[in-house]
Parts: structure tokens; sequence; C-alpha cells
């Protein structure tokens, strides 16, 4: 054939085929446009050109963990709260050495602002945090390092207090000293002004009554059941009550008296006081306990006393007398019970190691009191207002009534417990330890606070150190109109009953309460404490019980067809997960089918089957054209397949898509909108689809009191998805909850 004729026909044909181009680039351009026109008809609204229908990001995870030497962790990250829902969505998780970091990128529901994380050990044991996400970074830390299970006495329990332990093995004498003369047949008429006495069967009365005069002490060894009777006059003496011997005090000491009691002597004190008169010789009045020590119904510790029991002592109330500039000190490091009340006046301080029961109240009244518990306290009532930071439990406090914390702050040491059926707090906080627990039964009211007070201190609250501490709120938990009068802050799982905030449409006070960055909230019925036993033991076990843990669902929702649809978003819906025993696999659900034609499912090139069939009315089990599991029509369980997860997967980028089927002839694939027409979406949580003919619009359609919107067509309409991120969290409407298996 002649070239120039050659020539000549090519370019015919290939001016036809620019034609025919145009025109088919045309009809696909004029499709799309019907397909958009169609879909802002029927949503009511315009859809703007930048809306590419994604509800996702990326961010990048950086998770150290400081535990025990050698272990091994598990690190977890979750798209929902694991110790509020009944299933926790996993986003990404992996194991960690301890001294390492966890690493690794991942896509997220982009309404999220922040994540939960978990740290699970060898043995089981989970603790949790919460992060933030800060420029598509999320970094977090954990302490899991061990700390020690209860403190053992040091001199100065804390930085600046006043204690003084001492060594009182001597103190306790066993039998009487060679020569000592029998304080009843001594030849001193009026005065015994020194030396070493016995007592044994009672002390003189009468015109030979005790007289223990000024001048240097004299030591009484009581070895029977001797009474000072209420006449004597003493100065100053050192009682030594030895095994088996009773003494009773009906006189109290004019100036320094010194009572040592072995183990198995017994004092009945039946006087109402115990004071130091100041003889400037630097001694003091005290009571040193190793058998048992009962007091008067009221006994007053005042002016430089010390009371250092270790063995058992028991009365009705004790207090010091107020406003005396001398301090007072109680040790116990044995049993001490009163009836009533223990009252820590002036510049009185406590401290225990032992057991105590206090019937009544316990108060510490004015400034400058230390309160120190390393033991097991129990108490009717508590009561700690004066302007005191100096309040510290490194044990077990339990109280059976209201505790009342007034204008201070306390603190709750490395696992340390407090627990109380009622609380009223005002101008105080709690600093937590690691592994401490903080629990109310009942009702909690967090009261205003003055200035003075944030003068002192950043909140009103709970400040835990550390990487767990808990404070789990019973009754009804209400917070005064005060801005920050509940902040927790640090990482403390926590969980409250019923939160009333009286300052909840104020706006001019809000935030009353805050839950600041690594707080951890839990469902109350879930968050258990138990209180160890006393013997040895301090603290408490804290137990959530675990929630059912799968990887993050991916809900793909799709109409199968462009135009005339009605944007219920149920025709074919898949709910796409990694699966949880093998990362390169994806487990694939059908759980819905509420389309009009056959469907078939495919990633990418791939068919997708359940048990063998393809066709999505058939793998459901029903006849083709039945609704399934859209809330008209036949209701049936779901079905999964496994399939192999492509190398690179994406869940935002997957290309899931259905293909119509029309009498018998695979129709164009409807994927995932990228931009107009929302034919299908992906939402990145187990998504609650609208049910058969609701419009998307109508099921979510969200706005809340403040009218902020969190509905469908808000996110939509918005440029740049610059509101109502959370939409997919908040149906108004009807709504398909359907479980995944």
């Amino acid at each position: 054939m002649n070239k120039n004729v050659m020539k000549g026909a090519a370019a015919i044909l290939i001016g036809l085929a620019a034609m025919s181009c145009s025109r088919d680039l045309g009809e696909v351009e004029q499709k799309e446009q019907s397909a958009l026109e169609s879909a802002e008809a029927t949503l009511g609204f315009h859809i703007p050109d930048d809306q590419d229908w994604v509800m996702s990001s990326k961010v990048k995870a950086n998770v150290s963990v400081n535990g025990k030497d050698g272990a091994m962790y598990t690190v977890k990250v979750y798209s929902n709260n694991p110790l509020k829902e009944d299933i926790a969505y996993v986003l990404a998780k992996g194991d960690v050495q301890n001294g390492e970091t966890f690493t690794s990128e991942f896509r997220y529901p982009s309404n999220l602002l922040e994540m939960y994380l978990s740290l699970t050990d060898s043995e089981g044991e989970t603790i949790y945090t919460r992060a933030a996400i800060e420029n598509g970074q999320l970094v977090a830390s954990f302490d899991n390092s061990p700390s020690a299970s209860r403190v053992t006495r040091a001199n100065a329990v804390v930085a600046g207090d006043p204690f003084t332990f001492e060594s009182t093995a001597n103190y306790y004498k066993t039998s009487v000293p060679a020569g000592a003369k029998d304080i009843n047949t001594t030849s001193d008429s009026d005065c015994i002004s020194a030396g070493v006495l016995v007592a044994t069967s009672g002390m003189r009365t009468g015109d030979k009554k005790v007289n223990l005069w000024q001048g240097p002490a004299v030591d009484i060894y009581i070895n029977g059941n001797v009474t000072v009777p209420s006449d004597a006059y003493i100065y100053s003496a050192n009682f030594y009550v030895l095994p088996g011997a009773t003494l009773t005090m009906n006189k109290q000491a004019n100036y320094v008296c010194a009572i040592y009691v072995a183990s198995g002597g017994t004092l009945n004190y039946n006087v109402s006081k115990l004071e130091t008169n100041n003889d400037n010789s630097g001694k003091r009045s005290c009571i040193y306990n190793l058998g048992t020590v009962n007091f008067a119904d009221n006994f007053e510790a005042n002016q430089d006393v010390i009371i250092y029991n270790e063995g058992t002592m028991t009365g009705k109330d004790i207090t010091s007398k107020p406003a005396d500039g001398n301090p007072s000190y109680f040790y116990n490091f044995g049993t001490l019970t009163l009836t009533g009340n223990m009252i820590l006046n002036s510049k009185s301080n406590f401290y225990n190691e032992g057991t105590v029961t206090v019937n009544g109240e316990t108060q510490a009244s004015q400034q400058k009191i230390y309160w120190i518990n390393k033991g097991h306290y129990t108490s009717g009532t508590i009561n700690m207002h004066p302007w005191n930071d100096t309040f510290y439990n490194y044990c077990q406090l339990f109280v059976r009534g209201e505790a009342n914390f007034h204008n201070g702050a306390f603190h709750l040491m490395d696992n340390a417990y407090i627990e109380a059926a009622s609380a009223d707090i005002d101008n105080f906080i709690v600093y937590m330890g690691n592994n401490s627990g903080f629990n109310i039964k009942g009702d909690t009211y967090w009261g205003l606070y003055g200035e003075d007070f944030r003068g002192k201190y950043d909140h009103q609250g709970f400040a835990a150190s550390g990487t767990k501490a808990y404070v789990r709120l019973g009754g009804t938990t209400t917070v005064s109109e005060r801005m920050y009068a509940l902040v927790l802050t640090g990482n403390i799982t926590y969980a409250i009953n019923n939160l009333v905030d009286l300052g909840a449409n104020n706006s001019g006070v809000r935030p009353t309460h805050e839950f600041r960055t690594g707080t951890v909230e839990a469902d109350y019925s879930k968050l258990v404490v138990t209180p160890k036993a006393q013997t040895g033991q301090c603290g408490a076990t804290w137990k959530i019980d675990p929630p059912t843990e799968v990887s993050n669902i991916w809900t793909y929702a799709f109409e199968d067809k462009k135009i005339g649809t009605d944007y219920d978003m149920n025709d074919v819906v898949l709910k796409v997960r990694e699966n949880e025993s093998n990362p390169n696999q994806l487990i694939v659900t059908l759980v819905a089918a509420g389309c009009e034609y056959d469907n078939l499912v495919y990633l990418g090139d791939q068919l997708i089957t359940w048990n063998g069939k393809s066709e999505v009315h058939e793998a459901l089990g029903v006849d083709k054209g039945t609704v399934v599991n859209t809330g008209w029509g036949t209701v049936k369980s779901t079905v999964s397949t496994t399939i192999s997860k492509p190398s690179g997967f994406d869940f935002q980028e997957a290309d899931f898509k259905i293909v119509p089927v029309i009498k018998g002839e695979e129709t164009e694939a409807i994927g995932i909108a990228k931009f107009g027409n929302p034919y299908g979406i992906i939402v990145p949580v187990n998504w609650q689809y609208p049910t058969e003919r609701t419009n998307i619009c109508d099921a979510y359609d969200y706005v809340d009191a403040e009218k902020v919107k969190h509905s469908f067509r808000a996110w939509a309409k918005s440029s740049n998805h610059s509101e109502a991120t959370d939409w997919y969290n908040h149906p108004t409407g009807s709504v398909m909850n359907v479980a995944v298996k």
C-alpha cells in the first residue's frame, strides 16, 4: 500500500480515536456530576470540593519502659478507653524489653486527641496510662520498677519531722537491783529524796505518806500489786513496773515522772494528766510500755510528754492541752485501742507503726502537727484541718464514718491505702505515691477553696507520682462551683460512681473539675479494691476486670449505586481488623446486605469469599435480594473470613470495593469515595451504621446542650474536616449495632 495513503488512514484513525476519548471523558464527567448532584440533593447540603471523606490520621508512638531488670513487657495502644468499655480496640501492640522504647507508626481515628495505653508484664499484671497526640507523635512512658512493700522505721521518717526513735530494751527492768530499800520501811519520815526503792505491796500512807521532794530522781521498782495513793506527793521519780507486777497511779507527778512497764507488767493510770512541769533539766514525763497500760477515761498528755507504746494500751479519750507551746509525742508500735477520741492539739505529734483503733474521732486541730501512720489505723471519723501538710500515711487508714480533710495536704505514700465511708474536702490536696489508693465508699463533697490555698498548692484534689495510683469515689461526688475544685493529675486510674458538678451550667467558673493527661477513667463497677490483710501487709489490691481485646475494627460501608441512592450506607457493610494471632492476616466480616442487586466484594483484584460463597446474600445464607441486618427483614449472624494482608497494607488506602451483578453481568465497581459523592466510606471504628432507608444525616445529627455539632452533616460540610470529627460516635437516629464474630 502507498505509504502516503497509509499515513492518511492513520491520521483519520487517530482523529477518530481522539474524538471517541473526548466523548468518553465527557460522559464520565457528566456521570460524576450527575452523581454529585444526586448526592447533594439527597443529603441536603453542598459537598465541598476538598471533602475527601478521610476520617483517620497517622501517628508515631514512642513508649519508653522502665521496669524490672531483664523483664519483657507488652505495650498496647487503644482507640477507646479499655477500662470503660466491654471491648477494647487495639490500634498497635508489641513486645519491648525493660529499658527500651516501643516504636510503631499506625493509623487512628482522627477525632482522638489522646490515646490510652497499657503495659503488661510476664505475670499478667497490667497498668494503664493516657497520653496526648501532638504533631503526629504519641509519647508516653511507663515506670513499673519494683517499690518496697513497706517502709521500715528510721529517724526522720520524712524531712523535718520531730520524731526520735529509741532503743528501749534497757528501759524495761525485769528484776529488783541489789541494795534496793523497801519504800514502806525506809526511815525517811518526811521526804524520800534519793535512792533505789522497791514496792511490793502498796505505798506508804498516813504520816509516812509518799513524799518525793526536790532532788535527784528516785528509782522505784514495782514488784507486786502497788497503788500510789492520791495523797502522795511526787516531784520526780522513775517507776519500773516489773513482769507480773501492777502499778496503779492515783496521783500525777508534779514535775518529771517516768514510768516504764516491762512485758507482763501492768499500769493502771487513773490520773487525767501526764505533764512535764519544766524544771530546766531537759527531762520529760513519759510512759514507755512493753506490757499493758490502762488509761483513765479522759487522759491528757501535756508539755513535752512522751508516750511510747510497744505493748498494749487502752483508754477512752487521749488528748493534749490546747495552745500548749511545748510538743508532746505519741509513738505506737504495739496495739492502741480507744473507745473515745484521739485529739491532737498544740504541737502534739503522732507516729504509728502498730495497730490503732479509735472508735470515736481522730482530730488534728492546730498547725505544726505531724501525723505519720506506718501501720494500721482505724477511726470512727477523722478530722484534719489545721493548715498542715504534715499528714503521712504509709500503710492503711480506715475511717468507718466521715473523713474531713480541710486546709492542708495529705501524703498517701507508696503502696498506701485510705478508705472512708464518706468525705468532706475543702482547701485540700492529696499527694499520691506509686500504687497508692484512695477509696470513698459513699458521698464526697468537694467544697470551695480560698485564694490562700491556691497560693500554697496548684489545685484541689489529687496529684500522683509514679506510674499508678487509684481513686475510687462511690455514692455521689459533688463538686462546688469554684474553678479547679476537683483536679486529678498524674498517672491515676479513677472511677467515680456519680459526678454532680454544681458549676456545670456556669461557664464563668469552669472547669470546676478536670482530669489531666495521664489519668485513666475506669468503669466504677469494674474497679474492684480489696484491702490487704493487716498482719504484716499494707495497701490494697486493685483489680480491673480486663475487657475483651480485639484489633481495631474498621468499617467499610457502601451504597450499590451512585445515582438515586438513599445513603443509608448499608447496602454492603464490612468490618475489617487485623488478626489478633497473626498480624500478617486480615479478618474480613460481612455484616449487612441491604442491597438491591447481587454484589461481590473485592480487595484489589482478589475476590473475597465466605465459606466458599462470594455473593453477599449467599454468603449470609439468604436468598438473593433479601435484606439482611439492616433493621428490616432478616437477621442473620455475621460471617467472617481470613485473608492474607497485602504488603504495605493501609486501612485507609485499602482497595475494598463492591461489584454489583445485574442480569448475571458484573458492572462498574463501587469503591471508597475520594471526593464528591460518598457512595463508599471508611469509618475507623466499629461503626453503628444506619438502618434501612435511614439517611446517614438523620442517623447522625447530634447537637449537644451547648449547640456544638457532632453530626455527619457538620463534618461533611466543614473545610479540611475542622468540625465534628467525632460524628460517628454520636448516633441520634435509627442505627444498627450488630455483634461482630
